[in-house]
């Protein structure tokens, strides 16, 4: 296969493991704000199937059997911390007292549940702990928690700003919901991000540059926000205004790790300058964060891309070595193993892939490769 196509996939793996920020903001323009198009308002009372409940009573039965499954108290927490709040902590807590390895998870829902308890109202309460579970990985879930938020307060635009950021993490089509978050709050901030990003998934960045506007003038100095206005930048092929987004936040804080980090991906991701920009950021972001895996992935990528895929494997395989389940690092193996000639080895970190995501779109795009490239 030629090299130019495993990088369009290399590309592709990028956009689709691009994190949706909560809570955005974008440097400000001098341009006024532009008034979006009027989106279409469905039908706030539209009735929602809570399939989850049927897993609650699976769960429950399967602690009955046995009190001491880990798995199954930790996974009956979850729920619980979306329809029973005041009894989640202490399958939480058991769950982790059991498996050590879900203790990190285990403490980001505690601490959403005491955080969300002093909510004013449910629907603050969903969305926070929705946050939380998609947080750790949970968008299933996630969606459920946001899903009850849009019942209980069908007028309240956040709660259908997240309800359509949990579909796009799970491939959904999360258009009438981001529309639905418009027409009630058109100032919604995270309505406004959402939607830019949805359009951009969909090709049609252009169409979202408007959204964009008005979440830059209302909150120009969220620092996330501008490192997503340099990715949506890029999506929009616009490299040389997304670089200059990079290199003016590089001249605010040239120490700081997230900064050099965003611009290394931007570099190597788009394939942007590698050798003059991705590499050294790539390697100025490890010194500051010797044992973050992304980092360590992101400078194998930019090996693997100059030629030199035997080091990129190299270190890849080391970020592997530190979290077992990475996704990032299973798919660029994957890809490097495929431009190395090594069809069964790329084939198992593929199959791999499938068992560690909801994202049916992603699972399909692997299945894509799979069938296409590793017979």
């Amino acid at each position: 296969m030629e090299k130019q196509k495993i990088w369009i996939w290399n590309a592709l793996g990028m956009v689709i493991f691009s994190i949706i920020l909560f809570f955005v903001n974008l440097p400000a323009y001098n341009a006024n704000p532009i008034a979006p198009p009027t989106p279409t308002l469905i039908n706030p009372n539209v009735e929602i199937e809570f399939s989850f409940l049927s897993a609650k009573e699976s769960l429950e039965l399967a602690i009955s059997e046995n009190t001491e499954d880990s798995s199954s108290l930790f996974q009956y927490g979850l729920i619980l911390s979306i329809t029973e709040p005041d009894r989640a902590s202490g399958f939480l807590d058991k769950a982790s007292e059991l498996d050590p390895s879900l203790i990190s998870d285990a403490l980001k829902i505690i601490t959403a549940l005491q955080t969300s308890s002093f909510a004013e109202q449910e629907e603050y309460r969903l969305i926070q702990i929705g946050q939380a579970l998609g947080s750790i990985g949970d968008w299933n879930l996630a969606k459920e928690a946001f899903n009850i938020a849009v019942q209980t307060n069908p007028e309240y635009a956040e709660s259908w700003a997240y309800l359509g950021m949990s579909e796009m993490q799970l491939g959904l089509d999360a258009k009438k919901s981001l529309e639905t978050a418009l027409q009630l709050d058109p100032l919604s901030i995270s309505a406004n991000i959402f939607y830019a990003e949805y359009l951009a998934s969909q090709d049609n960045a252009q169409e979202g540059l408007p959204y964009l506007h008005i979440a830059l003038e209302l909150d120009p100095e969220n620092i996330a926000l501008k490192y997503q206005s340099g990715e949506y930048y890029a999506k929009m092929g616009n490299l040389m205004t997304a670089f200059d987004v990079y290199d003016a936040l590089l001249l605010e804080t040239p120490d700081e790790f997230e900064t050099l980090y965003q611009m290394a991906n931007f570099s190597i991701a788009y394939e942007y300058q590698i050798q003059k920009i991705g590499l050294p950021a790539a390697r100025e972001a490890l010194a500051l964060s010797p044992n973050n895996t992304e980092t360590l992935i992101l400078l194998g990528r930019a090996y693997s891309q100059l030629g030199n895929p035997m080091m990129g494997q190299k270190l890849i395989s080391q970020a592997l070595q530190k979290d077992p389940e990475n996704i990032n690092a299973l798919y660029y193996l994957g890809i490097i193993n495929i431009s190395l000639g090594n069809s069964q080895e790329a084939k198992s970190y593929f199959e791999r892939i499938t068992t560690l995501t909801d994202n049916q779109t992603f699972i399909d795009q692997i299945n894509e490769i799979i069938n296409n490239y590793l017979p």
